[in-house]
This record gives structure tokens, sequence and C-alpha cells, in this order.
């Protein structure tokens, strides 16, 4: 069968390292809750221009 794969992404900002892992949460548990995607790929500090 098949697996829907998602991914977050949080560009760098001033936010603490606290604020930012709850920010990623939100976004992982919003794909996961919605039934969007059963695995999620992370990048903590990703530039949206990045190679």
């Amino acid at each position: 069968g098949w697996i829907t794969v998602g991914y977050c992404r949080k560009s760098p900002s001033k936010e603490t390292p606290q604020k930012r892992l709850e920010l990623l949460q939100k976004m992982v548990n919003s794909l996961h809750l919605n039934d969007l995607c059963e695995k999620v790929f992370v990048s903590p500090i990703c530039r949206a221009s990045s190679d």
C-alpha cells in the first residue's frame, strides 16, 4: 500500500527553542489529526530558499 508523507519546516527566527518546538508540533499534529499524512518529516531550522 501507499503511505502519505508530509513535511514541516520552520524558518530561522528569534523565538525560543521551546516555542519553535511547540509551533512545529502544532504543524505535525495538524497533518496527523486531519488524516492528511501518516508520516511527517521535520526541518526545525530551514530557509525556504535552501538547496
